[in-house]
């Protein structure tokens, strides 16, 4: 069969070709090469493309009580460039769901509840309460479609997956809350959350979930407390708590994100009052703030999003990021005044700022939310065209479904499939994403970890230095005491090199960071995120001791020149105008000195890089000027 696609359909959903053959396996390729192969690329199209989700969706609502629904569907299909049929599509899906583990693809925080009633040692501990590792699963980088299972960053090579059923086939270690390990099987099971059965009955959680079991593996010894019945695992993508990951449609609670977050545009060059938002409790109920305003009508739904329209002054829509150093609000906020939205970031006041040296978020766990809900809107939508085809095919009984309960549970799905698409356009919006958004690169996950202990080590060395300047400095105050003008040039001299040595590990934290936070937005896992989070700390760490000490050197260079001048001022009143000479030019280089390490922390404040790299200069400056300084002053002590 050779490729039949119009350039245009009637709904305008021409098959991206090219991006759908990145997709598929090479021999399911769109090229007529397999008879499974069109429904395939129909399928890869419908996760990708809203548009070609909404297009189904309406044709469904419109078809479904005409008969011969299904053939003009399946003409519709054959317009859009798809040679296949409405049961094909149905039979790949039930197909892909069963046995592709990439259908599943995505970032999940895995949860384990030890015991039924909570009542096993392990399920009162705190570690208990979050996530016992991340669960990814992704195309490897640069192969055909192999797929790669990850667990906290590392590779699950043995498994299985069939009956959308995942299972370990070697032992993993497992770690438990007291921090004793396992050799454990883990198996999940895979599926979307479509409601309780009851028509009008819509989920909160909207997305891709997993339920399973850990098997303490054959031959291995297991801790003395492992539970005798096998522990629950609970999987969901941007879920903070494990009560939120077990029940199918949960979400996680407000007071989990409890705190003051500050707004602030995504794009530094965009201009926008502050914007504060305090999420707190009254009486056992949330309360939400804007600016000292409460609201009222806000919601807090749909895999953790707070939105509200027309209140203190503002609307918005804030996705809840879970990300391994704390939750981060991400999304738009448009003022009274404004017709656009402005993208912003609002991290939660006292906790690490999770955003990397070069003023970036990664958008990656906002990627796989909204990649989950296409996965979900698809598997909606295929439970719709599965109840329509059971229509289609029983004229005989065809008006009595009708007002039925077969006709109010599609009724239900269709009502969740809107939902879901509304929710699924938000948030694409938000995290916009290509054909790489279930991509896993492994190896620069290892790399991110690697820069994340470089940008650790230089946060040392800048800790160290700044030590060494603060110690150089209170030197000179001690110097001055005794009126040691020579030792207190000397030390003020130390104080400077030091804060130059804290400079330039700062630097060197600031490059780990930024590469870190680029081999993460490569690897696409959590472990890699997390590790250009903690570099990204530590370069804040550093920054912070390169700032201490260069106000150290400044303090220490303005207390050197104050003493370099009382002795100028002393040797005019005895009229030594020898040492005078000498003096005069310590006096010079000290206020050169003190003019280099003003602008260095000048340049620490201003905080961009080009103000960082000049602010390390002036402090090499302001080293080599104190030095100067000391060389004088001897010549004056020897004479």
């Amino acid at each position: 069969m050779t490729a039949m696609m119009p350039e245009k359909g009637i709904d305008g959903i021409t098959p991206d070709n090219d991006f759908i053959n990145k997709l598929l396996s090479p021999e399911v390729k769109v090229d007529g090469t397999s008879k499974k192969g069109p429904a395939k690329a129909f399928l890869v199209q419908l996760s990708h493309k809203a548009d070609t989700r909404n297009a189904l969706a309406a044709h469904l609502k419109d078809l479904r009580h005409v008969d011969g629904g299904d053939r003009q569907l399946t003409s519709w299909l054959k317009e859009e460039g798809f040679q296949t049929s409405v049961r094909s599509v149905v039979q790949a899906l039930n197909e892909a769901k069963a046995t592709d583990l990439m259908f599943w693809a995505s970032s999940y925080n895995l949860f384990v509840h030890w015991s039924a009633n909570r009542s096993h040692p392990w399920d009162k501990m705190p570690k208990a309460e979050g996530a016992a590792c991340t669960l990814e699963i992704g195309k490897l980088r640069d192969s055909d479609n192999e797929a790669v299972v990850l667990l906290d960053g590392k590779p699950v090579t043995d498994f299985t997956f069939a009956n959308s059923t995942f299972r370990t086939t070697s032992p993993i270690v497992w770690t438990t809350p007291s921090g004793e390990t396992a050799q454990v099987n883990l198996h999940l099971q895979f599926s979307v959350f479509s409601g309780y059965g009851e028509a009008g009955f819509l989920s909160s959680y909207l997305g891709v979930q997993a339920h399973g079991i850990l098997w303490p593996a054959a031959g291995t010894t297991t801790p003395a407390i492992w539970p005798v019945t096998p522990p629950v695992v609970s999987a969901k993508v941007n879920v903070a708590t494990r009560d939120a990951a077990l029940a199918p449609g949960a979400i996680d609670s407000m007071s989990f994100f409890e705190g003051t977050y500050s707004l602030a545009p995504h794009n530094t060059k965009t201009t926008m009052k502050p914007v504060e938002v305090v999420i707190s409790s009254h009486n056992g109920r949330p309360v939400v703030t804007v600016n000292g305003t409460a609201l009222v009508a806000w919601t807090f739904d749909y895999n953790n999003v707070l939105a509200w329209a027309d209140e203190a002054g503002y609307s918005a829509w804030l996705q809840c990021l879970v990300l391994p150093g704390g939750p981060v609000f991400v999304g738009k906020i448009t003022n009274g005044d404004a017709y656009e939205a402005v993208d912003v970031v609002g991290e939660r006041r006292g906790q690490s700022s999770q955003i990397a040296p070069d003023s970036t978020l990664d958008n990656f766990v906002g990627q796989q939310v909204a990649a989950g809900l296409a996965t979900a809107s698809i598997v909606v939508l295929g439970n719709v065209l599965t109840s329509a085809l059971e229509m289609w095919g029983n004229k005989a009984e065809k008006k009595s479904k009708r007002g039925g309960a077969a006709d109010a549970a599609m009724d239900a799905y269709l009502e969740l499939a809107d939902k879901v698409a509304a929710v699924n356009a938000a948030t694409e919006d938000a995290f916009p994403y290509g054909a790489d958004v279930r991509v896993l690169d492994p190896a620069a996950g290892k790399g991110a970890e690697a820069a994340q202990q470089e940008a650790s080590e230089a946060a040392q060395s800048a800790k160290t230095a700044c030590a060494a300047a603060l110690e150089n400095a209170e030197g000179v105050r001690e110097a001055l005491k005794t009126k040691d003008v020579l030792e207190a040039a000397q030390k003020s001299s130390t104080a400077a090199y030091r804060a130059h040595s804290a400079g330039k590990a700062a630097l060197v934290a600031e490059e780990s960071a930024v590469s870190a936070a680029n081999l993460a937005r490569a690897a696409r896992t959590q472990a890699a995120l997390g590790a250009a989070m903690i570099a990204a700390q530590s370069y804040n760490q550093a920054k912070e001791s390169a700032i201490t000490a260069v106000r150290a050197a400044t303090d220490s260079a303005n207390l050197a020149l104050q003493a370099v001048e009382t002795s100028v001022q002393h040797y005019v009143e005895t009229r030594d105008y020898m040492r005078l000479k000498d003096m005069a030019e310590a006096s010079a280089v000290a206020g050169q000195a003190l003019k280099a390490a003003e602008e260095a922390e000048a340049g620490w404040e201003a905080d961009s890089s080009e103000s960082r790299k000049a602010a390390i200069e002036a402090t090499q400056q302001a080293a080599d000027f104190a030095q100067q300084t000391y060389k004088h002053l001897r010549l004056v002590h020897t004479n």
